[in-house]
Parts: C-alpha cells; sequence; structure tokens
C-alpha cells in the first residue's frame, strides 16, 4: 500500500519493483490496490468528506483527516454492499453467471491472503478432522464432509472459519510438496443443485457448485485439468 500511495522509503521501491516484474501475483495485488485507490479518491474528493470548518487547519492535517473520513467511508460502503448482496441474492445457489464470477473473485482474493501462510495457514489442524466437521459443520446449519484429494496429489492440512458478507464459510486447506496451497470453501446454500462453474480470478483457478444445500469452491494456483480433476473428485466426496 506504501509503494502505491508514493509513500514508500526509497531503498525499498527497488525491491519491491523486482517482486512485481518476478511474480504476477504481486503484479495482480497492486494493480487491485492501484484500482481501489483510484475508485476512493473518485468517490470520496476532500470538498465531500471535509467539514466547513476544517479550512482552518493546516493543510497537511486537513488531508490526513480527509483521508481517513475517506477510508472509514469506504470500508462502510463496502460492507454495506456485501452485506446487500448477500441480502439480494438469497442463497448462494441462486446467484446468475456475473454473480458467480463476483463470487470467485471474492473467494480468490481471500486466497491470495491465506496461500502465502505457513506457520498460521489453518485454525485447527487436519489432526483434529472430526472436531472441524462437527464445528464447521454447525456453524453451516448442515453436514460438513471434509474430502479425501490425496488421489489428485493434495494432503488435508486443516481448516478456518471465514466469512463472505453475512455468510460463514468453511475454508479446508489442502497442501502439495512443492505447491502453493489451495482450499475447498464451504457456505450453506438453498435452492437447486448447480453443475460445476469454473474460470480464472487474481491468477488462480476457480470453479464452484452447489450439492445438496451446500455451495462449493476450489481456488488454488491450478491450471484447467487440475481444477477439473479436485472437482471430479471432491463432488462425490462431499456427499459422503
Amino acid at each position: 500500500m506504501a509503494y502505491v500511495d508514493g509513500e514508500l522509503q526509497d531503498d525499498l521501491v527497488p525491491e519491491v519493483e523486482a517482486s512485481i516484474a518476478a511474480d504476477p501475483m504481486v503484479r495482480a495485488i497492486v494493480e487491485d490496490l492501484r484500482q481501489s485507490r483510484i475508485l476512493l479518491h473518485a468517490a470520496f474528493s476532500d470538498k465531500a468528506v471535509l467539514p466547513r470548518t476544517a479550512s482552518i487547519m493546516p493543510r497537511r492535517r486537513r488531508e490526513s483527516q480527509a483521508w481517513k473520513r475517506a477510508a472509514a467511508a469506504a470500508v462502510a460502503m463496502a460492507a454495506a454492499v456485501m452485506l446487500i448482496i448477500s441480502v439480494r441474492v438469497g442463497p448462494l445457489s441462486e446467484l446468475s453467471g456475473e454473480e458467480v464470477a463476483h463470487l470467485h473473485d471474492e473467494v480468490a482474493a481471500y486466497h491470495t491472503v491465506y496461500m502465502t501462510e505457513r506457520e498460521h495457514l489453518v485454525e485447527v489442524p487436519a489432526s483434529q478432522q472430526a472436531h472441524i466437521e462437527q464445528w464447521l459443520g454447525g456453524r453451516l446449519h448442515g453436514p460438513l464432509h471434509v474430502p479425501d484429494l490425496e488421489v489428485v496429489g493434495f494432503q488435508f492440512a486443516g481448516a478456518r472459519l471465514l466469512t463472505l458478507g453475512t455468510v460463514p464459510v468453511a475454508q479446508l486447506m489442502y497442501t502439495a510438496e512443492g505447491r502453493l496451497p489451495i482450499a475447498l470453501c464451504v457456505a450453506a446454500a438453498g435452492g437447486e443443485n448447480r453443475a460445476p462453474m469454473a474460470d480464472r480470478h487474481h491468477g488462480l483457478g476457480v470453479a464452484s457448485w452447489v450439492e445438496n444445500g451446500q455451495t462449493y469452491v476450489v481456488v488454488g494456483d491450478l491450471n484447467d485439468a487440475e481444477l477439473s480433476s479436485i472437482v471430479e473428485t471432491a463432488g462425490p466426496a462431499v456427499k459422503a
């Protein structure tokens, strides 16, 4: 964020720019931050957020307070948008194609953060699988079965609880030697089953489907063939 804002100390800039040049995921993150900054400035000008008495403040203080108010307003607006989405679309199974793409983008954005963790990849380790299924199943108000993906080269590492708007999401993490972790995210859904839909966001492969009242989303640094194999393996397993 400091780099995007032009506030990073000079001696660190070459290191960041080298990372951007070498890593497509870093480039995607920086581009997302730039777009967010542009939208924020476009939506909240100094004139809109400063009180009329602010003109007597020193310029630097006025700008700092304006930015803080704009940032707070943007966070509130984003939270409101996510709440509206979760209320308007109802069960996740009833999403339109465009809304499925938005769901995939949100999950991929989450995953770009969590997949780089090493010591804190999960909240509860795989050794407590029975507890994970009971705990997160209770949060989802339905049965949760952890699929075995070893046949496609990934081993269950554990899980954590996330939220998408106001919807609880179980994030099941899987690892493989020499690979970045992948995730199978599960959320409660209603309505009809939906066949898998796949695309790419933030440089990651993402696929989702709806089965027996739950929405499943697979995300990771996967090519199309790997993504398809994981969906084919996980699909029957979640009904076990």
